[in-house]
């Protein structure tokens, strides 16, 4: 159908697995609550039932919304089992909703599991354990993730008509992209992309979807179950004074989720490390992708400088990381390896300045990429993005979060004496699945051979630091602790691809 103009579209795009289903039931419930007022919200549900898939419409006007049910808003069904994870199925989505809520501005809410955005679980747990049927072969086989990867999240939004400009002459983005572009250039983008997921505020995402988004709103650290607190973020954005500066809105939001969390009990007992969230401009993302290109070639020519080794691991190993050491806090880590180079010679004066260029990027400015960044209190070092850069120190938070995963004590209800889901597959946080060594191979494995895809990001050069400088750094200085720290099947295999490519300039 057809529906009326207004300021925002929030189109929320839902894949919950069981243990997030009600959470996003809550979700939908505050969205529903908070719509009205020239803010509409659809949103699409996989509850992971594998049955019909729902499209909810909440525009202000459902009667008694403290006591109707959010059926009462569905406005499609897509039949049968939708895999959430294709690129497609999220294409089409968001031309439903430009169609459907003609506006000016639009959001795209991406809700479920991080870094493995938008996880199956069971996919995941099928490919990694190999327990395909006959009539239904290993997944661990098939070269499709059971995830959305971050090129076909690009791909999914580049096929848009938002982003071909195919919305009409008369629609309002259209309209007000023909205003934009006299004064900026640029036109077909998404407004806002909000993550609600664990641990994707990271250069890699940032620089690839530069092009299709004006401003990302991530978290570097987990995002409680509970998710954003959206009836507050709409009701503050229903202030006329910023509804139409989206650069207010996006710098709004972290203050608000800050407040909505801040009295959360962070401790290894909660399985809870901090709460951060910040907002990005990616249309200056190369402020910081430019100067990471020369850490990048500085970091990787140190490599046969024992010295400068140990500095860098050091550097690694105090500086604020997530997600079980897979990402690093960039701006921490250049900070720390600044300051133990002693500038004594042409390669740690190139090195120390290159971490200052790219530390310096990252800070919060007006005119910078990170435009707002709300980290914990004690997460003070947390300023706002994440690189992948593995390295597993001991954490007491995590190693909770693990035996939860495993089918530790968590409850997921009141009442002491539930047991944990069956599987051992309770997640405590909205970050995917929490397994040891094995599947912390796997996801090593799957990361840099998605990040190879990337061609934004793989101009700065950062993945050939991670296969030629890191894996070589690590097997010299840690050679019998691989496995501990990174992985040491994929070192090895980054190392003889190294190995490799070398004869095949030789012989040519």
């Amino acid at each position: 159908m057809a529906y009326p103009s207004a300021n925002w579209t929030i189109m929320v795009y839902i894949c919950a697995d069981d243990v997030l289903a009600n959470f996003a039931v809550e979700s939908l419930k505050q969205l529903r609550d908070a719509a009205g007022d020239g803010i509409v919200v659809l949103a699409q549900f996989d509850a992971n039932q594998h049955r019909d898939t729902p499209i909810y419409l909440f525009d202000g006007k459902q009667p008694n919304r403290a006591t109707s049910s959010i059926e009462n808003s569905r406005v499609a069904t897509i039949a049968g089992p939708v895999d959430m994870t294709l690129p497609a199925t999220l294409t089409q989505f968001i031309d439903y909703a430009s169609q459907t809520s003609k506006t000016e501005r639009y959001c795209l809410v991406l809700w479920g599991h991080g870094t493995e955005l938008l996880l199956d679980q069971e996919r995941r747990r099928t490919a990694i354990n190999g327990t395909g049927s006959a009539n239904e072969p290993e997944r661990a086989k098939e070269p499709d993730r059971a995830y959305l990867t971050y090129p076909n999240l690009k791909k999914a939004l580049r096929d848009t008509k938002l982003a071909k400009g195919q919305l009409g002459p008369d629609h309002p983005k259209s309209i007000a992209d023909a205003r934009r572009s006299q004064y900026d250039g640029r036109r077909h983008t998404l407004d806002i992309l909000g993550i609600d997921a664990c641990s994707m505020s990271m250069v890699e995402l940032a620089s690839e979807l530069q092009d299709q988004v004006d401003y990302m709103v991530a978290s570097q650290e987990d995002v409680p179950d509970a998710s954003f607190p959206y009836q507050k973020i709409l009701s503050d954005l229903k202030d006329r004074d910023i509804r139409q500066d989206v650069r207010k809105v996006c710098k709004l939001i972290p203050g608000l989720y800050h407040q909505a969390f801040r009295d959360y009990i962070a401790s290894p007992g909660t399985g809870v490390k901090a709460i951060t969230l910040a907002s990005l401009d990616l249309t200056k993302v190369r402020s910081i992708t430019d100067p990471l290109t020369k850490l990048a070639t500085a970091l990787l020519n140190s490599r046969y400088d024992e010295s400068l080794r140990q500095k860098i691991v050091a550097a690694r190993s105090e500086a604020q990381d997530y997600d079980f050491g897979l990402f690093v806090d960039l701006c921490d880590f250049c900070e720390r390896l600044g300051y133990k180079l002693s500038r004594q010679n042409i390669a740690e004066i190139g090195l120390a300045s290159a971490c200052k260029a790219v530390s310096d990027a990252i800070k919060v400015h007006e005119d910078g990429c990170v435009i707002e960044n709300q980290p914990d209190v004690k997460q003070n070092h947390s300023h706002g993005l994440s690189i992948y850069f593995p390295y597993r120190t001991e954490d007491e938070t995590e190693e909770v979060q693990e035996a939860l995963a495993k089918g530790g004590s968590r409850q997921p209800l009141k009442g002491g004496s539930r047991q944990p889901l069956k599987g051992g597959s309770r997640q405590p946080l909205k970050g995917g699945s929490r397994q040891p060594l094995k599947e912390r191979t796997a996801r090593i494995q799957e990361l840099e051979a998605d990040f190879t895809q990337l061609d934004e990001f793989r101009r700065t050069g950062w993945d050939e630091f991670i296969k030629q400088g890191w894996s070589f750094i690590l097997a010299n200085e840690t050679p019998f602790q691989l496995d501990t720290y990174y992985s040491a099947e994929q070192c090895a295999a980054n190392l003889l691809s190294l190995c490799s490519s070398r004869r095949d300039e030789k012989a040519a």
